[in-house]
């Protein structure tokens, strides 16, 4: 299984968690997430973090395959609206505690995302790891974290 793979492992287990104990995720406990749905706790939390560029509704489809019986956008909205305010903070967080933030950029940033994109940052010539040369994209050059040794490709938040 390659790093990117096991990262993903971990998310999808600290959703499984999640949704194991969804009453401290929704805003009426014992009430939301109680009947079966179209878009049930863990697949909210998934698709929402899975979501890219479309519409909403086009992102619904992708996400069921576009299968006929994909839940309506009123569906989706209904179920989100049952979510805490918080849910994606813990989520972010229960994830992160997965990772060593020292060995994350020199303990400065915290993984966010591993979805192949770069993380470019203020210019510092003196950091060799993650400073490129000028080129056609910048005429000074630039520092990215495009590669990282025991993550693969990551994104970085500051906190």
């Amino acid at each position: 299984m390659s790093n990117p793979e096991k990262i993903k492992q971990i998310l999808l287990s600290e959703i499984e968690k999640m949704n194991q104990h969804r009453e401290d995720f929704c805003k009426r406990p014992g009430i939301d997430f109680t009947r079966d749905r179209k878009i049930p706790f863990d697949s909210l939390l998934h698709f929402q973090i899975s979501m890219e560029s479309g519409s909403v509704n086009h992102e619904l489809l992708k996400y069921f395959n576009f299968d006929a019986q994909t839940p309506s956008l009123s569906a989706f909205y209904q179920q989100r609206a049952k979510l805490s305010g918080d849910v994606f903070q813990r989520l972010f967080y229960s994830f992160n505690s997965h990772f060593k933030p020292k060995t994350l950029l020199k303990g400065r940033y915290q993984l966010l995302a591993c979805d192949g994109s770069g993380f470019t940052f203020t210019r510092n010539p003196q950091d060799t790891e993650s400073c490129y040369d000028p080129s056609g994209r910048s005429e000074k050059g630039y520092n990215q974290m495009s590669h990282f040794t025991t993550l693969s490709i990551v994104r970085y938040t500051r906190f």
